[in-house]
C-alpha cells in the first residue's frame, strides 16, 4: 500500500507540482523519522500531516501541461 501511495503521490507532484514549492524543507523527513523511531506517535502524526499539507499547497490542479515527446525535456534535462 505504501509503495502504491508513494508512486501515485510522486506522479501527482510531477504533473501538478509548482516550481515554487518543489522541495521539502531539509529536516522535514528526518524529523518524521525521528518521531517514529522514538515511538512518539502524536508528534509523528502532527509532522506527517504538516508535511502532506506542505506538499498539497504546492500543487496546482488547475494547470495542465502540454504533453512532451522529448525525454530530456520531460526529465528537465534540456
Amino acid at each position: 500500500m505504501m509503495r502504491e501511495l508513494v508512486t501515485r503521490t510522486s506522479l501527482i507532484v510531477g504533473l501538478f507540482g509548482s516550481s515554487q514549492n518543489a522541495s521539502c524543507p531539509d529536516d522535514e523527513h528526518n524529523n518524521i523519522l525521528k518521531a517514529i523511531q522514538t515511538k512518539n506517535a502524536e508528534l509523528a502524526e502532527q509532522l506527517l500531516i504538516s508535511h502532506l499539507n506542505h506538499i498539497q499547497s504546492g500543487l496546482d490542479m488547475e494547470s495542465r501541461q502540454e504533453p512532451q515527446d522529448d525525454l530530456a525535456a520531460i526529465l528537465g534535462m534540456d
